[in-house]
């Protein structure tokens, strides 16, 4: 697939539009291409701007009180073998 400018070109020929007209949509259509990247950019800009504003809210220490100590995880007991030590299948083989 070629440009945008080359695709809308070739479908301007294909409906016998004039040439001067044919340019003149070429123009236009540029002009708003470049507008609608310039609008995608201030609003990305603007996005993140407003999600900077509201990280300041974040807290930057830990929420625990000064007199609350952290406790550490509770342990996790071991695990148990359930299985037998012998493998049934075993005990069919020559």
């Amino acid at each position: 697939m070629g440009s945008p400018d080359t695709q809308l070109a070739a479908a301007l020929d294909e409906a016998q539009v004039p040439d001067t007209t044919a340019q003149g949509v070429l123009d236009i259509n540029s002009g708003a291409r470049l507008e609608a990247l310039q609008v995608a950019y201030a609003v990305t800009a603007l996005l993140a701007t407003t999600a900077l504003f509201f990280t300041a809210r974040i807290p930057r220490t830990p929420s625990v009180r000064p007199n609350e100590r952290l406790r550490p995880p509770p342990r996790v007991a071991a695990v148990r073998r359930t299985f037998p030590r012998r493998c049934p299948v075993a005990a069919f083989s020559p």
